[in-house]
């Protein structure tokens, strides 16, 4: 359903498609198998639709399962359906009949299929023995519809039969149903030789019951050897059995394969052609070199599905059969839809190796080979059901001759049902009863998270938590389990009302959480009135004294604990999250997305079982706890419960003992309480959550979104800035209005006056200076300043007020400057002359510093004069001006601003002593990183540093031997640094330097090369060079990190994602073979092709290579053969062993 519109996707196989890649499936309508031109799709999956709904009425079982797929479609062209099932509502039948129409016009849309299903009786179902049958006894020929011409309608169309038939003959060799076997140790292998003819037609049919199984071996006999016994010939059976014995097999079984055909002429005429050689040894040598050709024994029947083999069963733990277990019943729920995938991430090392028809490395690796299995993409044989030796095949008189030759004996019946790589004496069970069989606790595991919504997110609400609406994230390893099996009979009186929250919501908190015990102080929990539910008011009730007793029976079956690295964040949340910081209120906005969607905390321990609570109020003298523990496995536990309660009950009198409340909310008696223990402890998937712990904010799980959460929401931003025009000219007050709302008034503005120069370019006009007043979270006034020995009219026409506000971003907060970073302090200023040192990190020329004056005395004006910098420090000079203030009033529009401070409200002696207090020096470093301001409109750009001063080459530069050498300027061009590293005895040095210089101005391929000297410590032999040059360098570049290998990774990174093929080609071998980076093999392979595609050799005969590993073999050998025709020395090599010609 889409807004209350029901809608159908497009089944795949029935998508229409062009004519070349057409195939058929008995879900294909009759308009696809006669290549008429369809004009609505949609009628092409209403008819697919229609067979479905057959299908469910026939309990899932597909139509038409022993037709032949050529007469099928024949048949459908035709009219031919399926009949309809014994037991089916009468209108299902009609409108599925509808649905399937063979006129596309007739077939109903979505919305009356939905209309006409609500409406659907159950009384009058369909009785077969009622309705007459004309048309045989498993389909249906309907009449025809209207305006439909059979005599065309049946003209079929060669080019498509043609290419059924083909599949086919694909399929049968594919499983190799046309070739003989030939005896291999515990197996079957092919023949060589084509020994039955393709136009046979393979019966398949659906196995009623696919439930695996495992076959357990009991001893050492094999019928596989009995097979010598059926053959004309001494069979040469050297693979080794006995290592075979002590394996197991699980079987998926899909479908059963009947084959029958006709032998080829070809292997007749062989076999008769060697019975007519006149010496004896001669004919006997090539009658059995030709059934060696061909193979001794040929296959009737066989089974398809999957099959999982694990060898030296007996040397397995009984531990790890456990897990075992439950690996493979989360496999088979995944696979069959009945869950979501759990653990995907989580090796399988601890169990011996899974040999199945690809690598299982994982447990995300078995889901998919399950999934793949079960959607048919897939299979293989893994049993054969009847087979018979190949002579078998011969007219009746070559075989008597062979015989009469070779001295054997008519072999008379088929055997059957012989289990690759199994002795003949096994234990097969059915794997879910084998599952069930002492069944370990990790195969409760889903159930566990599924039932506790454990991968939501958890929001405080009043009286009780509840979780997030949507599913935040995924477990990719299991947890750790502990079995407790304990039982606590508790009775307490809690000492304040958060302590009621907390043990009513079984919340443990300790010293060392990630959310500590700051439950007042819980991450976007803010706006709780703009939610749907109110929270929890920790504020309030921390000291509070409580008057509430709790009697409780707790069971606490076992604990589960996950590793806080083992929680990746579904993409959902991921891309809300992301989308939501880009909003102009992001914090307001997260509060919305975390308490109504997600939630705000993730406890990472939970403790299982079950729970009975009673709730009493106390008006006397305080309870003292009381407790008692019982095993859960004690027969007297129960007798023990009940004396104690019913002790308590005595004692207390305003206590009743005689009920409780489970978890669910429905009442238990005292004396039922045994009972109830009873079925907790064997209905394990049914435990529930009774306590939580290990707790942290939700948001901290977005490994790369959570930092720049930290920075934006723990640190004053550039939350807007803006542009305003005077009204008149010379006028020096301007009211300023803010975009939206800031959280408080505490907050720094700083603005500019700038005029066009001749260029027609935005410049700042000196000597002029801008004080804000009257700050509220709305807006503020803006005063402009000049120094009494600098007479200058604005004019209206060419003058503008830049301004930008550096607040608390919880309140309005725009997206357009939100990545430039800054910096941001005050000082007092206490002479009229002064040095004042700022000191910052990473300083460089692409920064701006940005200074304003909060003084209450206005007959003042300060010089700002920027002496000197370094990287880490800058050094003001501040000299006291007079300045002429004029006197022009405020605008009555200011009152729309909604100022809470008006002129008239202030005090006169507060006034007069404000004079004489010292000013304050508000500053600003912002990191422009070469950026220009961001402005609604486009067309005006302005530099930030018409706000204040660049920190250029032309300052002066402080302890010249302690200066970065980085900050000088480059001695020599990014080529010519290239081409000193690359020279024997080349000045690495300087080359460092350069690329150093260039990769700070955002040149990538400058940053690869900074990332190379840092992978391979190339600098350590230059005895002048200082280990801190490289230290500041990564943490420039690499921030969060003092990992010289990490920081090389992230700048080849940059290099690549940039585009230059020597960064794809090295972060792409370091992808590969997790060299300072996480192993991913498949993200190296795509760099590896960026790189390709860039025409670099080595990473085309690389991809080549992890592509032939992948079982890609043609794409593979492309790329390699590609790399070979550049010179690459590993390809020609490849080429030339593999008789490639390139």
């Amino acid at each position: 359903m889409n807004n209350e519109i029901p809608k159908l996707t497009n089944i795949g196989m029935l998508q229409a498609r062009t004519y070349d890649d057409f195939s058929f499936s008995k879900y294909s309508p009759p308009e696809i198998l006669l290549s008429h031109a369809v004009n609505d799709k949609k009628k092409l999956n209403i008819y697919s639709l229609g067979v479905l709904m057959w299908e469910i009425s026939n309990d899932g079982f597909e139509p038409f399962p022993e037709s032949n797929a050529v007469q099928l479609a024949i048949n459908i062209i035709k009219g031919v359906r399926e009949s309809p099932v014994s037991g089916t509502p009468l209108k299902f039948v009609d409108l599925y009949s509808e649905c399937w129409d063979h006129h596309p016009d007739v077939r109903p849309d979505c919305a009356k299929i939905i209309e006409k299903l609500k409406n659907i009786s159950l009384s009058d179902s369909y009785d077969k023995r009622k309705i007459e049958n004309t048309a045989g006894p498993r389909i249906d020929v309907p009449k025809p519809s209207k305006n439909l011409d059979l005599d065309s309608a049946c003209a079929l169309d060669y080019e498509v039969l043609f290419r059924q038939q083909k599949l086919k003959v694909e399929f049968i060799n594919h499983f190799a149903l046309n070739r003989g076997r030939k005896l291999n140790g515990l197996d079957f292998c092919r023949g060589v030789g084509i020994i039955l003819r393709d136009d046979g037609h393979p019966k398949i049919s659906k196995m009623a019951s696919s439930s695996p199984v495992i076959y357990l071996p009991l001893n050492h006999e094999s019928s596989w050897m009995e097979l010598t016994k059926s053959s004309l010939f001494e069979i040469k059976n050297e693979n080794k059995m006995g290592s075979k014995y002590d394996d197991v097999r699980i079987h998926i079984p899909i479908s059963t394969v009947q084959y029958d055909a006709k032998p080829t002429e070809e292997f007749i005429q062989n076999i008769k052609s060697a019975l007519n050689i006149s010496s004896e040894s001669e004919r006997r040598n090539a009658l059995e070199k030709w059934f060696n050709h061909y193979g001794n024994y040929v296959v009737k029947k066989v089974t398809l599905g999957g099959a999982i083999t694990i060898r030296d069963w007996s040397k397995v733990s009984d531990e790890n059969k456990s897990y075992l277990k439950s690996c493979i019943q989360w496999a088979i729920d995944f696979g069959k839809g009945r869950s979501s995938e759990i653990f995907e991430d989580a090796s399988l090392d601890r169990l011996p190796k899974l040999e199945t028809s690809v690598e299982i490395e994982t447990i995300g690796d078995l889901y998919n080979w399950f999934k793949s299995l079960y959607n048919s993409k897939f299979a293989e044989i893994i049993s054969y059901e009847e087979f018979i030796p190949s002579y078998k095949l011969l007219p009746e008189d070559l075989q008597q001759l062979l015989f009469k030759i070779t001295g054997s004996k008519p072999f008379e019946t088929s055997q059957k049902n012989l289990i690759p790589n199994i002795s003949s004496q096994y234990d097969k069970q059915d794997i879910l009863k084998w599952i069930i069989l002492n069944p370990p606790l990790s195969l409760y595991l889903s159930d566990w998270i599924h039932n506790n919504q454990l991968q939501r997110g958890v929001i405080l609400q009043q009286s009780s938590q509840k979780h997030g609406k949507k599913a935040a994230f995924k477990f990719l390893k299991e947890p750790k389990i502990t079995k407790i099996g304990k039982v606590t009979v508790l009775l307490t009186q809690s000492q304040t009302i958060q302590d009621d929250y907390l043990l009513e919501n079984g919340i443990i908190l300790k010293k060392d959480d990630g959310l500590g015990l700051k439950l007042d102080k819980i991450p976007f929990a803010d706006h709780s009135s703009i939610l749907n539910y109110p929270l929890e008011d920790f504020k309030h009730t921390e000291n509070q004294p409580s008057k509430s007793i709790y009697c409780q029976i707790i069971v606490q079956m076992a604990k589960i604990s996950f590793n806080l690295a083992d929680i990746k964040p579904l993409q959902d949340f991921s891309d809300t999250v992301n989308n939501t910081l880009q909003s102009n209120e992001p914090y307001k906005n997260l509060c919305k997305v975390f308490g109504d969607d997600y939630g705000h905390l993730l406890p990472r321990t939970f403790t299982l079982g079950g729970i009975l609570s009673k709730k009493y109020k106390s008006y006397t003298n305080t309870i003292l706890p009381q407790r008692f523990e019982y095993n859960i496995n004690n027969l007297q536990t129960p007798q023990n419960i009940i004396k104690n309660l019913t002790e308590w009950n005595k004692e207390f009198q305003h206590i009743d003992t005689s009920f409780f409340f489970n978890d669910s909310g429905d009442l238990v008696y005292r004396d039922d309480i045994g009972h109830w223990l009873k079925d907790l402890t064997n209905k394990q998937s049914d435990w529930k959550v009774i306590s939580s712990e290990d707790w942290v904010p939700l948001y901290r799980i977005l490994k790369k979104t959570r930092s720049e959460i930290d920075d934006i929401f723990n640190n004053f931003q550039i939350v807007f800035n803006g542009e305003e025009t005077l009204q008149e000219d010379g006028q020096t007050t301007v009211i300023i209005k803010f975009p939206g709302s800031l959280v408080d008034d505490k907050y720094h503005c700083f603005g500019a006056i700038v005029k066009r120069n001749e260029e027609g370019n935005w410049v700042k006009i000196p000597k002029l200076s801008v004080l804000f007043d009257y700050q509220n979270q709305d807006g503020c006034v803006a005063y402009i300043y000049n120094n009494e020995n600098y007479d200058i009219c604005l004019k209206k026409s060419d003058t503008r007020l830049l301004w930008f506000v550096l607040a608390d971003p919880k309140g309005y907060c725009s997206n357009k400057n939100r990545n430039v970073k800054v910096v941001h302090g005050n000082t007092n200023i206490v002479r009229a002359r002064s040095e004042i040192s700022l000191k910052s990190k990473n300083l460089s020329q692409n920064c701006v510093l940005v200074t304003s004056i909060d003084s209450k005395n206005n007959s003042s004006f300060y010089n700002i004069k920027l002496k000197a910098w370094t990287k880490t420090k800058i050094l003001l000079e501040l000299t006291k001006d007079q300045i002429k203030v004029d006197s022009q009033s405020i605008d009555d529009g200011f009152d729309d601003i909604g100022s809470d401070n008006e002129v008239d409200d202030f005090d006169s002696d507060k006034m007069e002593q404000s004079t004489r207090e010292a000013a304050v020096l508000n500053w600003c470093i912002i990191y422009t990183d070469g950026k220009m301001i961001s402005e609604t409109d486009e067309s005006l750009k302005y530099p930030w540093s018409v706000f204040g001063n660049n920190l250029d080459v032309n300052t002066e530069i402080l302890g010249q031997d302690e200066i970065d050498i980085y900050e000088q300027p480059s001695r020599m061009s990014l080529e010519d640094a290239m081409k000193q590293h690359n020279e024997q005895n080349g000045n690495r040095l300087e080359a460092w330097k350069t690329f150093v210089h260039f990769a700070r101005e955002g040149n990538h391929i400058a940053k690869y090369w900074v990332g190379y000297y840092l992978q391979h410590d190339i600098l350590t032999a230059f005895k002048p060079f200082k280990r801190k040059f490289c230290e500041e360098v990564v943490d420039e570049f690499a921030e969060g990190t003092d990992n010289y290998l990490l920081a090389a990774m992230k700048l080849y990174k940059q290099s690549a994602d940039s585009g230059y093929p020597e960064a794809q080609l090295n972060y792409g071998f370091s992808l590969y073979n997790g060299i300072g980076i996480n192993q991913d093999r498949k993200e190296a392979l795509r760099y590896f092709k960026l790189a390709a595609k860039n025409n670099d050799p080595t990473a085309m005969y690389n991809l080549g290579v992890g592509l032939l590993l992948s079982e890609n073999e043609v794409d593979g050998k492309k790329w390699i053969i590609e790399a070979a025709r550049y010179g690459q020395l590993k390809a020609v090599e490849f080429c030339i062993n593999n008789g490639i010609n390139y």
